[in-house]
């Protein structure tokens, strides 16, 4: 007796092979030149019989690699890609199957290359700045990933002699390293033209960053009252008052106790040296005999400490030449000879802070004209 009898028969697997994602996408824009296409799928795949095809827009044909991984077609091209060109990929009908053997309908997909140049998107230090440490190693960083150009970079100090440095660069970002740079100097960096490149190969235009070093001064205030005596006429006594410069106020609040000399101020009886502050006079000043009382000086004109006087001397001097700026000779070089000339006391007293305020470049040039 038959009590029953099953067969089991398979459907055939008929559905369509389908696209997850393209990389890059369809009409995306600057494309890296040697960035492959990645097209995965929703399933494994395998070659089939039909063409892959990847032409620019001027209908050149572009020699490819052809890699199957999994779910992923990968389209690898043999040489670079063409700068701002755009490229149609054709996977046609039949080129992928799956592993039942669906055939991909016909696909298109366009792109276009990169033709932009990086731009700097952050530089450290930052143009024209100031206080930069001499063992600081200079950041550049860009836009998008870069590679070294064709031309070169240049790293030059304020009288035009290079500095040797050392570069590197990872990812979006270039790093100089310099070597020997001197303190309290202005530097220029120059990446000329096409120096630095995109992966693509597109060149940036000429970069200049300036940048100065500190003098190796501790620029911080201190944390206990200091002397400080300001040798001075008429302005600089503007500069020092409450409601004019406030320099006398600023100065208090970051603990520097103000003395001052001014007309009729006299270092020995009756010298009246305070009246003679013309830079020709500077030489009177600055020797042992009369330095000694502006040492020990304590009077006030222009501005009245708010902050307490912690006795001892005045450990910084501060002068300014009468204003306007006395003439010294016919040219500048004269007016030079003099404060070198007094150099060699300011080396003689390392325990003193010596601070000269000179005139502004366009005085100074008015003044030697």
């Amino acid at each position: 007796m038959i009590i029953g009898c099953f067969s089991f028969v398979s459907a055939a697997d008929v559905s369509k092979l389908k696209i997850k994602t393209v990389d890059p996408s369809f009409n995306a824009l600057n494309i890296p030149t040697n960035h492959n296409i990645t097209i995965k799928f929703t399933e494994s795949v395998k070659l089939g019989t039909g063409y892959i095809t990847l032409k620019n827009n001027r209908g050149t044909s572009v020699k490819i690699n052809k890699i199957i991984i999994a779910n992923s077609l990968i389209i690898k091209h043999s040489t670079p890609l063409s700068r701002g060109m755009k490229y149609t990929l054709i996977l046609h009908t039949g080129s992928v199957k799956d592993l039942k053997g669906n055939s991909l309908e016909k696909f298109q997909t366009n792109f276009k290359t990169d033709n932009t140049a990086p731009k700097l998107r952050s530089a450290d230090p930052a143009n024209n700045t100031y206080n930069v440490l001499p063992n600081k190693v200079i950041t550049l960083k860009f836009t998008e990933n870069i590679k070294t150009g064709t031309n070169w970079t240049e790293l030059k100090g304020t009288n035009g002699y290079l500095v040797s440095n050392t570069k590197k660069i990872v990812g979006n970002t270039l790093f100089i390293k310099p070597s020997n740079l001197l303190t309290g100097t202005s530097y220029t960096l120059i990446l000329h033209s096409n120096s630095i490149k995109d992966i693509s190969g597109n060149g940036i235009k000429q970069l200049n960053l300036k940048f100065t070093t500190s003098s190796g001064l501790n620029i911080k205030h201190p944390l206990s009252t200091v002397k400080i005596c300001f040798i001075h006429h008429s302005s600089g006594g503007n500069w020092l008052a409450t409601g004019n410069g406030n320099l006398g106020k600023v100065l208090n609040q970051n603990n520097y106790y103000v003395t001052e000399t001014d007309y009729g101020w006299s270092a020995e009886e009756g010298d009246l040296l305070g009246d003679r502050t013309d830079t020709v006079n500077w030489p009177e000043w600055f020797n042992d005999r009369k330095m000694s009382h502006v040492y020990n000086n304590s009077y006030h004109s222009a501005y009245t400490n708010n902050i307490a006087d912690p006795g001892g001397e005045n450990q910084i001097v501060m002068f300014k030449s009468c204003f306007p700026n006395s003439e010294v000779g016919t040219s500048i070089n004269n007016e030079k000879a003099i404060y070198n000339s007094i150099r060699s006391y300011f080396a003689a007293h390392p325990n003193k802070l010596f601070i000269l305020i000179t005139l502004l470049e366009k005085q100074m040039s008015a003044a030697t004209n």
